[in-house]
């Protein structure tokens, strides 16, 4: 094989990393905005916007419970889509490289962001969190707790997540282990976060509106244990099972399946819709 010939499938291979990523993030925010917007309505109130990084819900009665109920759904569903895709990783043992890649980072994300978002809500007094406790006095006291619960769950999605990888992952050697960590969590940081920064882009409210700023803010936050989880996760902490080594390989189905959902996610999501009562 050619120094060209390798080259190029190791850009090929890096392609298909990123947008496993990209896709993978896409579809755990469309999901837990689109939950915002199915229990708006489930609640009675209106959806006034909606797009790939927020929902405006207008609610009659604010003072009810409902406001609550809506900002809380998404982030408990993006739990329960990261405990499912646990034990699907767990159960599952006939998936392609690619494919438990995929499940582990949908896995990791979902729970990172269901829990990360208490640590964003009690640092900045924003986001769906803070509408959980909108009301709730002494204020400055749950932010604090709900910051310290996030911080420990957060910390502890990282070693679940790692236990789990360490099931699937293979290899023997801690630097290679290392190295080959590293050549797919970073690649896949950077993809999720830009897929964020592309529909904030396009974003009704602009590229410096809240739902843009909140949401690249809170997927460079919530994913950011990809730059160092390989360094902890190298090291004897989490015992490898001795498995054929994961090995994420070009396949242009997965490409073309990603590029697609990512479109879909920035060009239509990206701006979003003005609906009734807008």
């Amino acid at each position: 094989m050619t120094v060209t010939s390798t080259a190029a499938s190791g850009l090929r291979r890096l392609v298909t990393i990123i947008l496993i990523a990209a896709m993978t993030q896409s579809l755990v925010i469309a999901i837990h905005e689109s939950v915002h917007a199915i229990t708006c309505l489930t609640v009675g109130a209106t959806v006034v916007e909606y797009s790939a990084l927020h929902v405006d819900c207008q609610l009659d009665d604010a003072t009810s419970a409902a406001p609550k109920i809506v900002a809380g759904s998404s982030a408990i569903v993006n739990v329960i889509l990261g405990v499912i895709s646990y034990f699907v990783l767990r159960s599952g043992s006939g998936y392609s490289s690619n494919m438990k890649w995929f499940l582990w980072l949908f896995m990791f994300a979902n729970l990172s962001n269901g829990f990360g978002y208490l640590i964003f809500s009690g640092i900045s007094g924003a986001g769906d969190y803070a509408a959980v406790i909108a009301g709730w006095e002494p204020a400055g006291l749950w932010q604090i707790a709900m910051l310290l619960l996030g911080a420990a769950l957060w910390f502890a999605v990282v070693w679940v997540s790692l236990r789990v990888l360490a099931q699937i992952f293979g290899g023997s050697d801690s630097r290679e282990i290392r190295s080959r960590f590293l050549a797919y969590s970073v690649p896949s940081y950077f993809g999720a976060v830009l897929i964020i920064v592309g529909a904030g882009l396009l974003n009704m409210h602009g590229f410096l509106g809240l739902p843009s700023v909140a949401g690249i803010l809170a997927a460079a936050g919530t994913l950011s244990p990809l730059l160092w989880m390989p360094f902890w996760f190298a090291s004897n902490s989490f015992h490898k099972q001795p498995v054929e080594p994961l090995t994420i390989r070009y396949d242009v189905r997965w490409i073309a399946t990603a590029a697609i959902i990512c479109l879909v996610y920035v060009l239509v999501l990206g701006s979003g819709f003005r609906l009734a009562g807008a």
